[in-house]
């Protein structure tokens, strides 16, 4: 009497995230015979014995997910062990980032009662820029909520600057900032050279020369 104890394991995972997922079903065929199918236990696992040596196909599927093939090949009396991962329908990974829309408005007083429009809007970290229109709003879009961001606005022609806004984190909603771009004043120049992201640490050392260029 010859004893026939071939043996393929399955455990079953989320390929997302790599958890077992429990009362899957498992199919085995032989060529297009199904040899055996079983339901896989809390730790994603079912098993299949007694088998002859073979090219089998492993299939596996559970609702919610795609369904998963792999084949195996067994010796006489061998033991294949397989990891099958069935991927969700709805993915919802760990990078995935909501996205919304923040409106940027520019004023030309401190009482913020005088819009100014054409003037040019920068957030520092993305590069995003907009122009504002004649209601001295711009809006951008796609950005992700929670990132903290960091705004300026200015208006070359006219001569008036805003100073950095921020660390401004984006809201969930659309919403509105408000800007204040003002001629520069005092008497002196202050200079501060940061790296693009103003978060970072300013740099000592770095010489600063101030030309007077005469116009043409």
């Amino acid at each position: 009497m010859v004893l026939i104890n071939g043996v393929i394991g399955v455990t079953v995972l989320d390929d997302m995230t790599g958890s077992p997922i429990a009362t899957a079903t498992v199919v085995l065929l032989l060529g297009e015979e199904i040899r055996g199918s079983c339901l896989t236990d809390e730790a994603g696992y079912c098993e299949f014995t007694g088998l002859d040596a073979g090219s089998y196909t492993v299939n596996a599927k559970k609702a919610g997910y795609t369904a998963g093939v792999k084949q195996v090949s067994l010796e006489a009396n061998g033991e294949q062990y397989i990891t099958i991962g069935l991927i969700p329908l709805e993915i919802r990974p760990p990078f995935f980032y909501d996205y919304t829309t923040l409106t940027i408005c520019v004023f030309s007083d401190e009482k913020e009662q005088n819009p100014l429009p054409g003037a040019t809007v920068r957030e520092f970290r993305t590069g995003f820029t907009c122009n504002t229109d004649s209601r001295g709003c711009c809006s951008i879009s796609m950005l992700r909520q929670d990132m903290e961001t960091y705004w300026a606005a200015f208006k070359e022609e006219d001569g008036l600057y805003s100073q950095i806004k921020g660390p401004i984190k984006v809201p969930v909603n659309e919403s509105t900032i408000n800007i204040v771009a003002l001629p520069p004043y005092g008497t002196g120049l202050e200079l501060e050279l940061r790296r693009r992201d103003p978060r970072s640490s300013p740099h000592e050392g770095i010489s600063v020369s101030l030309l007077d260029v005469p116009k043409e």
